[in-house]
């Protein structure tokens, strides 16, 4: 294949995804990759009513930040949620919307990384940012005191009946 930067974007997206698994990512990811990239672009092409991009031109900044802008709305949700068809994205989906496009732009050799978003949209910009995928959670706080250990290992199942009282 050409250079991916330069190729049409569902060919690259196709190509990105086929080194995912020539790396050995699980199957969940790599799918759950092309579902997102697919979406992005999708957005996309019906925002600016065209037919094709190249990939270079799919990743730009502004068009990231208005595919998230329209997720975080759920504007591209496909399904229903229990709160609702019009539910604010969950963070958790937007956390790996960002990460699938971080990973794509490094796939295209191109340092576009976006920062994480808290729930609403509002982005995250810290001084040193995680270089990697696997950033720790921002909900995760100091961990808390450890429980004593039990004073016997819990028997089960018990073996005898427990003694009366």
């Amino acid at each position: 294949m050409p250079n991916p930067r330069t190729a049409n974007a569902l060919a690259a997206i196709g190509s990105f995804l086929q080194a995912q698994q020539e790396a050995g990512y699980a199957d969940e990811t790599v799918r759950l990759r092309g579902t997102l990239l697919t979406e992005f672009l999708e957005h996309v092409l019906n925002e600016e009513k065209t037919a094709s991009l190249i990939a270079e031109e799919l990743v730009e900044p502004e068009r990231a930040d208005s595919w998230l802008d329209a997720a975080d709305a759920g504007e591209t949700r496909r399904r229903n949620t229990l709160t609702g068809p019009d539910a604010a994205a969950a963070y958790d989906s937007q956390r790996a919307r960002i990460q699938t496009y971080n990973v794509f732009t490094a796939y295209l050799g191109l340092d576009l990384t976006r920062p994480p978003r808290h729930p609403g949209g509002a982005t995250v910009w810290s001084q040193s940012r995680p270089t990697s995928c696997c950033a720790p959670s921002p909900y995760s706080g100091p961990p808390g005191p450890t429980p004593p250990p039990p004073s016997a290992p819990p028997r089960w199942p018990p073996s005898s009946p427990p003694p009366a009282p």
